[in-house]
C-alpha cells in the first residue's frame, strides 16, 4: 500500500499513528499503554480488513455485472451476425433458386402439365405428351394473373434419351 493511499484512508492513518505510539510506549517502558494500544491496533486492523472485504465484494459485483453486460452484448452481436449471414444465405438462395431443379415437387407435376397445356393451347401449340417430354418439369407460383400459372413461368427441361431405333434430330421442333 503506497503512502498516498494511507494518507487518504482514515483507518490506515489511525493504524499508522497507533503503530507509532506503540513504538514510543515500548521505548518509555509503559507496558500498560503498549497493551492498550495493541488492542486498539487489532480492532482497527479488523475494521480495516472488513472495509477491504466489503470493497472487494463491491468490486467483484461490478466486475460480474460488467462481464454479464459484455456477454449480453456479445450474444446480441452474435444474433445480429447470424441474422445477417442467414439473410445473406437466403438472398443467395433466392437468386439461385430458379437453377435448383430439385425444388419441383413431383405431386404437382400433373397440375404443372395442365398449366403448360393451357399455355400451349392459348398459343395454338400442340399439347405436351408425357412420352415426348418425360424430362420436362415446370415451376411457377400459384398467384399468376391471366393464364393460370403463367406468371414467372420457369421451364426446366432435361434431355430425354432417344431409344436405339430413334435418331436424334438437330431441329428441336421435330
Amino acid at each position: 500500500i503506497s503512502r498516498n493511499q494511507e494518507l487518504a484512508d482514515p483507518l490506515l492513518q489511525q493504524i499508522d499513528n497507533i503503530t507509532s505510539f506503540i513504538k514510543q510506549a515500548k521505548e518509555a517502558n509503559r507496558l500498560d499503554e503498549v497493551q492498550m494500544l495493541q488492542e486498539n491496533l487489532r480492532q482497527l486492523q479488523d475494521e480495516y480488513d472488513q472495509q477491504q472485504t466489503v470493497k472487494a465484494i463491491e468490486l467483484s459485483k461490478k466486475h460480474a455485472e460488467m462481464e454479464e453486460m459484455q456477454r449480453e452484448q456479445l450474444q446480441i452481436l452474435c444474433e445480429k451476425e447470424w441474422k445477417r449471414d442467414h439473410k445473406k444465405k437466403m438472398s443467395q438462395h433466392s437468386r439461385t433458386r430458379s437453377l435448383d431443379f430439385r425444388e419441383v415437387k413431383p405431386d404437382k407435376l400433373e397440375l404443372e402439365r395442365d398449366s403448360i397445356n393451357q399455355i400451349a393451347e392459348a398459343l395454338d401449340l400442340d399439347m405436351l405428351q408425357d412420352k415426348d417430354y418425360a424430362g420436362c418439369k415446370a415451376a411457377f407460383p400459384s398467384d399468376g394473373v391471366g393464364l393460370p400459372g403463367s406468371k414467372n413461368l420457369v421451364l426446366v427441361c432435361q434431355p430425354v434419351k432417344a431409344s436405339e431405333h430413334e435418331k436424334a434430330s438437330i431441329n428441336p421442333f421435330e
